[in-house]
């Protein structure tokens, strides 16, 4: 199925907001961690919930990080690593992802057209 570029490109930036702004949670028996953004885009917020017990509105603890992105010097690193080494290069599980992540969106498409 082909989109035109500029629902692509509409999607693509919905998706990426998505991806920033949405809150990952984690749920236990005794409570809830989230997770809203991470530190590369932005302001990044822990949030630990407390279960309360019969029932109640649980107590709420934050904490806001705000700092450059810590991996990237890792990420460079590694990378600058890589290319010195010279090692030999496989695109093999790129073009894996790309597929696959294709073939989800347009499937995405086709259970939302009207």
């Amino acid at each position: 199925m082909n989109v035109p570029e500029n629902k692509q490109a509409a999607r693509s930036a919905a998706t990426r907001s998505a991806l920033i702004t949405a809150a990952r949670p984690l749920f236990g028996e005794r409570g809830s961690a989230h997770i809203r953004s991470l530190c590369k885009w932005g302001p990044s917020t822990f949030t630990l919930r407390r279960r309360v017990l019969p029932s109640g509105r649980p107590p709420e603890d934050s904490t806001t990080l705000v700092q450059d992105d810590p991996t990237w010097r890792a990420e460079y690193a590694h990378f600058t690593t890589l290319c010195e080494r010279g090692g030999p290069t496989d695109l093999g599980q790129d073009l894996w992802l790309q597929r696959t992540l294709r073939r989800l969106g347009e499937q995405a498409l086709e259970v939302a057209a009207p």
